[in-house]
């Protein structure tokens, strides 16, 4: 189990009627990034699956999940060291997390 698992899908811009609408642009993306993120999973395209954490280690920041881009980041640091063993769990963990997100804002 994650701790503080709810914090880390939960955004700091939620309710700041000036950021608000970049958590929302986030979040309208955020299928399409985990789409393309699948996509090289599959592929098993490491190179393509650094660049998308790379994205979304940046863009979840910017939308105020400073946790859940600090997981992503730990897996991109893996992924550019190439040590591929540790890499897999921490981007099976931080695709659970992301999808936990989008979840969480379908059920409002």
């Amino acid at each position: 189990p994650i701790a503080n698992e709810d914090e880390i899908i939960t955004s700091t811009l939620k309710g700041d009627p000036l950021l608000e609408p970049v958590l929302e642009i986030f979040l309208e993306e955020l299928p399409t990034i985990m789409e393309e993120l699948e996509e090289a999973i599959s592929e098993s395209d490491n190179e393509k699956i650094r660049s998308i954490s790379h994205q979304l280690k940046g863009a979840s920041a910017s939308a105020g999940f400073t946790a859940l881009s600090e997981y992503v980041a730990k897996a991109e640091t893996l992924l550019v060291e190439k040590r591929l063993d540790l890499a897999k769990s921490a981007v099976d963990q931080m695709t659970e997390l992301c999808y936990k997100v989008i979840r969480k804002q379908s059920t409002k």
